[in-house]
């Protein structure tokens, strides 16, 4: 553009949002699903067990369960369609709204009236307040489950696929980062301090 006269324009470089480090632990997921009632249930488990965003887990309906695959069906962010094997606990959930409306909320269907997004954002607060943990939103439940998989998998293409991501980088930015101690056990694979190089 500067060839025809336009001023040069210099654009601040923008970075992508950092790592966030929160993830429940095994303890807090239990402390929750034991806590929440059926319906608020439903939708924790929808968020970490399928690793669904809030808006996705929110929009599962009896139409997005297939029964003889025991899969769910939702399009997700990006307009492309995920389909993910439902657990047990899930499926256990899921059961009664199958004969309700197709394309209604399973969590309002299992709630027995309206639920609003604004509903089940209270009643998590109210939840975490009740069992005591602060630094955990819905979405560190996806979170929790993709830095899961890859430290069982160590498979990032495994992580992006459970995701849903297009971009390797959405996946990076997902896996919370180590913490110090994590750190420092990787270290030690390095044997630096056994005074031999590698």
């Amino acid at each position: 553009m500067e060839d025809y006269g336009a001023p040069k324009l210099t654009l601040p470089h923008v970075s992508g949002p950092r790592a966030r480090p929160n993830i429940a632990t095994p303890e807090q997921m239990h402390e929750l699903v034991t806590a929440a009632p059926p319906w608020l249930r439903l939708f924790i488990l929808l968020c970490w067990q399928t690793a669904l965003r809030f808006s996705e887990a929110y929009r599962v309906s009896p139409r997005s369960y297939d029964k003889a695959t025991r899969t769910i069906s939702i399009r997700v962010k990006g307009g492309k369609n995920r389909v993910l094997p439902a657990t047990p606990d899930i499926e256990t959930l899921l059961g009664p709204t199958l004969e309700g409306d197709p394309d209604k909320s399973c969590i309002a269907l299992l709630k027995g009236g309206r639920c609003s997004p604004g509903a089940i954002r209270s009643a998590w607060c109210k939840l975490t307040h009740q069992v005591g943990i602060s630094d955990v939103n819905p979405h560190d439940l996806r979170r929790t489950t993709l830095t899961n998989l890859y430290r069982e998998s160590k498979d990032l293409r495994a992580c992006q696929q459970f995701a849903g991501h297009q971009d390797m980088a959405s996946t990076l930015r997902y896996l919370a980062p180590l913490k110090e101690e994590q750190l420092r056990e990787y270290y030690k694979l390095l044997k630096f301090h056994e005074g031999k190089p590698n």
